[in-house]
């Protein structure tokens, strides 16, 4: 069972930092692009994605604070 609960926490990591990646990547390109001038990407698309990937990082967190407890 700890052999499991290990490679979940690796798993978890990897994802919360892609997640978060793909965050910072919308933003940059967001913001460095001029797509909020010329309103090809609109704010709301920014922010949305942003609240995606930080409600899926939330989500892995949760998941495994809940599969810890289990132990």
């Amino acid at each position: 069972m700890v052999m499991l609960s290990h490679g979940f926490f690796k798993f978890r990591l990897i994802m919360i930092a892609i997640a978060l990646l793909m965050c910072a990547i919308a933003v940059t390109l967001w913001l460095n692009d001029g797509a909020w001038h010329y309103a090809a990407m609109p704010t709301k698309g920014v922010i949305r994605t942003a609240l995606f990937g930080g409600a899926g990082c939330l989500c892995l967190f949760i998941s495994g604070k809940i599969s810890n407890s289990r132990e």
